[in-house]
């Protein structure tokens, strides 16, 4: 219950950015407004006010970063060992759906991942 309670869990300031992106686009969309004018006033007014929560938000969290770097930074912590990682950015594998075996006068191909397994084997025996 906590956990699920944890997850919906949002900061008032994200709330309210949500909240003025919501009605951001409901003026740009609204065809009710009286003139293009007055629609583009309101709008540019809810963009400034967006900017100016998001440019809270990223200064909130960059306090918090700097406290938490001077209470754990320099003792052995699991933030500590957490942040001197390198941080390595997964590459995207290729998914191979089937392997073709060269051999004499046919082409046979490999759908199953153990003859798969084993025509890369062969290979790179015949590679080497």
């Amino acid at each position: 219950m906590a956990r699920k309670r944890e997850k919906q869990n949002i900061s008032k300031l994200d709330r309210k950015i949500a909240k003025q992106k919501k009605e951001l686009h409901d003026v740009l969309n609204d065809n009710k407004t009286k003139n293009e004018w007055s629609q583009k006033l309101e709008a540019k007014v809810l963009e400034e006010k967006i900017q100016t929560l998001e440019e809270k938000r990223y200064q909130k969290n960059r306090t918090t970063l700097l406290a938490r770097e001077r209470l754990y930074g320099k003792t052995i912590s699991k933030y500590w060992t957490t942040t001197n990682k390198q941080k390595k950015a997964k590459k995207p594998r290729n998914i191979l759906y089937s392997l073709v075996r060269l051999g004499s006068n046919s082409i046979t191909q490999a759908t199953r991942s153990s003859k798969m397994a084993q025509i890369a084997r062969d290979h790179l025996l015949l590679k080497h």
